[in-house]
């Protein structure tokens, strides 16, 4: 990560990373004890766990991604983010199955210190 990149830039490498499925440049901006959290579902702690999370996401929804930001921006070492999600399933998970495609809009915040993120919390149904 460029040492002098904002957390709205860097959080912006990290959407490059997750639309394209490069998964291990995605995990690469995780701090070591980076949380996370999906309000109302699961709570997360440790890059290891998190990448799990990623990876799990990925093949249940290959084709996942930001599909639409409609919101970003920046105060201090946090950026909140407003998106629309958009996958289609092809392993079932929680509620969704195969060949059913998704459209989520949600809204996370990101925290970040020393160019990585510490914290993700991710408001979504």
């Amino acid at each position: 990560m460029p040492p002098d990149a904002t957390g709205t830039e860097l959080l912006q490498s990290y959407m490059d990373a997750f639309n394209t499925n490069d998964l291990d440049r995605a995990a690469s901006f995780y701090a070591d004890d980076i949380v996370f959290e999906h309000f109302g579902h699961r709570r997360v702690e440790g890059k290891e766990k998190v990448e799990e999370v990623l990876r799990s996401m990925s093949a249940a929804f290959p084709d996942r991604r930001y599909e639409e930001v409609r919101e970003i921006f920046g105060v201090g070492d946090k950026v909140a983010l407003e998106y629309l999600f958009v996958g289609t399933c092809e392993e079932a998970v929680e509620g969704v199955e195969p060949g059913e495609q998704v459209r989520v809009e949600a809204c996370g915040i990101f925290t970040f210190s020393d160019g990585r993120i510490t914290r993700i919390h991710d408001y979504s149904a």
